[in-house]
């Protein structure tokens, strides 16, 4: 509900702060006094388009702050909260907004910067306009169909299928999302192909570069080491005068003198151990002398087999690891597009079922608003005669429409206000008054299931006589007993209902025109209700005002108000 509401710097107001009360407020005054101001400001605080005229002359800014007491959140609302990351204290709910005098303006809610349209959807949850305003929710066609769910037991059935095609819907953006990643990835993936075919045609392995580099050098430089060898190994044995044959007679010579003299016997062994090594280096250089070479064909393979790998350690390098360790990779990519495809599979497929789940359930939810549809329309219908509009006939238009996250119905408040003429859309033919005394009825039908905690009505008693208003009167009495009810009225009637009674004037202070808003207590309502009698306060209007008043107050005794 709202709390209050202060103004600052807007129209005639200077600055006015006004407590709401639960139940029925009333907002009365002398025509032209600056009642639908306050009206007014509450619509921009609630992120209705605002104009610079609306500053009051001499200031650069208006200002107003609506304070709303949440005692029990619409998902709908906490979905906006969540979003915005808005948190409240106290179960309150401060919305600010300023407006410039060239035009701009700037929102808050809860002292959090908001767009001006997150402003006017929380607004929608909160407050329903109903009058000479723009924002009307009776003649919003989604509002209308939850009005019909509402009453005829389907909100669970509408929600439940909402949700469902939200997920219908995300899966649709998923859907849509990987087909055009695919179309964009399909040049990638060939190109990834190329790389991994390119890679495993050669087939490197690891270090084989170095291997391939060492037998080029061996293969080219085998001629010289076959020569050098031979030239070795003639030295070494291949003659009498060989280092091999002379050693030997050293060796020889040494036995006999090692047997006279000691010390020779460590050069004898040490020379015996070096005959060896050069017996075994020369079989070794032999070995090398014999060696076959390999075809200019066969060092020429081993050639491009190196250029090969060095082409792909330029590209995917800079070494062969490098370029294994990049082939994992490409492999590894490929399987995430292959999974991506599955993915995509997969998701048609939920979608379809989902799909045929959805279309069950919307025909089903349409069936019962076919069936039970008439119900609402009666109940609206008997509650307008009461209201004094005997002549009117109300009723429910459905048509099929595509699917939407309430179904695949769409359908129209119907109204036609004079006796033959044929019901056409509510928000063609219906006056101001009209559509408040709709919304009156449509809100007293729904006073158990409605969602929206405060209902503004202007002109609710327009049109009528002195003998219908106590109807009207005992309708809103009814309604205030669900919901918090802010309206501005003329008759008396109507007036008397009130649990917090709001008299608006104008003053002049400082040479200019002020618009002021007082609490009424028990005298004061007494001379404005006689005032609204007559004209003037007198002690018959007064006396009549005070019969009024205890009336009402009986009538709310008797309703345990």
């Amino acid at each position: 509900m709202l709390e209050s509401i202060c103004i600052k710097n807007f129209a005639l107001i200077d600055e006015v702060e006004v407590n709401f009360s639960k139940g029925v407020n009333v907002l009365t005054g002398e025509t032209g006094a600056g009642k639908s101001i306050i009206v007014e400001a509450l619509q921009m605080a609630l992120g209705e388009r605002a104009s610079a005229e609306v500053v009051r002359q001499g200031y650069d800014s208006a200002r107003i702050d609506a304070v709303f007491k949440i005692e029990c959140i619409s998902p709908a609302l906490k979905d906006i909260l969540d979003t915005q990351c808005i948190e409240f204290e106290d179960n309150r709910l401060i919305l600010s907004r300023v407006i410039f005098k060239d035009g701009r303006s700037r929102a808050w809610v809860s002292g959090r910067p908001v767009p001006i349209g997150i402003l006017q959807s929380i607004g929608n949850e909160l407050v329903d306009f109903h009058g000479q305003y723009e924002h009307q929710s009776l003649l919003n066609s989604q509002y209308q169909l939850e009005v019909l769910d509402n009453y005829i037991g389907a909100e669970k059935l509408r929600i439940e299928l909402r949700e469902k095609v939200k997920r219908l819907k995300k899966l649709d953006e998923e859907i849509a999302f990987l087909e055009e990643s695919q179309l964009k990835q399909t040049r990638e993936i060939d190109l990834l192909n190329f790389e991994l075919n390119e890679i495993q045609k050669v087939a490197p392995q690891p270090r084989e570069d170095e291997t391939l580099r060492s037998q080029i050098n061996y293969y080219t430089n085998l001629e010289t080491i076959k020569r050098n060898s031979q030239e070795a190994y003639d030295i070494l044995i291949g003659s009498e005068v060989s280092v091999i044959s002379l050693l030997n007679r050293v060796r020889n010579l040494l036995a006999e003198i090692k047997q006279h003299e000691n010390n020779f016997e460590s050069y004898y062994s040490k020379l015996d151990e070096i005959l060896c090594e050069l017996e075994e280096l020369a079989r070794e250089c032999r070995r090398c002398g014999e060696l076959v070479e390999i075809s200019e064909e066969e060092l020429e393979k081993l050639h491009q087999r190196l250029n090969l790998i060095n082409r792909l350690k330029k590209k995917y390098g800079p070494s062969i690891e490098n370029v294994l360790e990049y082939a994992n990779k490409v492999k590894e990519k490929l399987q995430l597009f292959e999974n991506l495809d599955d993915r995509l599979d997969n998701l048609k497929q939920e979608r379809k079922r989902l799909f045929d789940e959805i279309i069950k359930e919307a025909s089903e939810l349409s069936n019962i608003r076919k069936e039970r549809l008439p119900l609402l329309a009666e109940a609206i219908s008997n509650i307008l005669k009461d209201l004094g509009m005997k002549n009117c006939k109300f009723t429910v238009g459905i048509s099929p429409t595509e699917l939407s996250y309430n179904g695949i119905d769409q359908i129209q408040f119907l109204f036609s206000s004079n006796l033959g003429e044929e019901e056409k859309p509510l928000k063609y033919v219906a006056s101001g008054g009209e559509i408040s005394r709709v919304m009156l009825a449509i809100k007293t039908v729904l006073a158990d299931v409605d969602r929206i905690p405060t209902l503004v009505f202007d002109e609710i008693d327009s049109g009528i006589g002195g003998v219908m208003a106590p109807k009207v009167a005992e309708k809103l009495i009814e309604l205030g007993r669900h919901r918090q009810i802010i309206l501005i009225t003329h008759m008396p009637q109507i007036a008397v209902i009130a649990d917090c009674h709001y008299l608006v004037s104008k003053v002049i202070k400082s040479n200019r025109t002020v618009a002021q808003v007082n609490l009424l207590h028990e005298k004061g309502r007494e001379e404005e209700i006689a005032r609204m009698l007559s004209g003037n306060v007198s002690e018959i209007s007064i006396s009549h005002a005070k019969e009024m008043l205890a009336k009402v107050k009986k009538l709310k005794k008797e309703k345990g108000l």
